[in-house]
This record gives C-alpha cells, structure tokens and sequence, in this order.
C-alpha cells in the first residue's frame, strides 16, 4: 500500500464561551517528498505515473478527495488518514 506523510500543527477551535468546539489541520500540497515512492512505482493504479510529469496532479487529486476544504477535523477524521504521532507538530498517513 502506498502511502503519503507529512508533519503539520493541529490547531484548536473554541466556542464562544471558551470551550473546546474541534481540533482541525490543514492538509499541505503533496508533493514527491510526502511519497514512499517505491511503493507508489509498485501500486496497480498509480505505478505507471509515478515517474511521469503528471504525477504531481495524481497528488492534487488525492488531497481533493481526502479534503476537499484543505482542512480535516481530528474527531471526523477519513479511513484512509491515520495519526502517526501526536504533539505540537504531528505526524499524518495516508493510504492510497
């Protein structure tokens, strides 16, 4: 399974009353550097575009399916998105 990581700060959302509403992230814009690239030559459906020029816009397409917004919340979080590490800056991975 090929999978895509990247390091980014959870940011907290308060209510107006000072009560924690959510946690969110944004998702960065992948890019070869975010990609087990061996394992993305090997995959059924992407292999053959990994080495190509149009492999930057494979990885447009799949951040606009796991968020659409360029935001995801920590309590509604996608299958395919797994916390890695926690802390001031964590650790994310996708699995395509």
């Amino acid at each position: 399974m090929a999978t895509i990581s990247f390091r980014t700060k959870v940011k907290k959302v308060y209510n107006a009353d000072d009560t924690l509403a959510f946690e969110e992230f944004s998702v960065p814009k992948f890019n070869k550097s975010h990609c087990d690239m061996d394992a993305f030559r090997k995959h059924p459906k992407y292999g053959w575009l990994a080495n190509s020029d149009f492999f930057n816009s494979v990885l447009l397409k799949i951040r606009k399916e796991i968020a659409p917004t360029g935001k995801l919340r920590m309590d509604n979080l996608p299958k395919k998105v797994k916390l890695v590490k926690s802390g001031f800056i964590s650790d994310f991975e996708i699995e395509v």
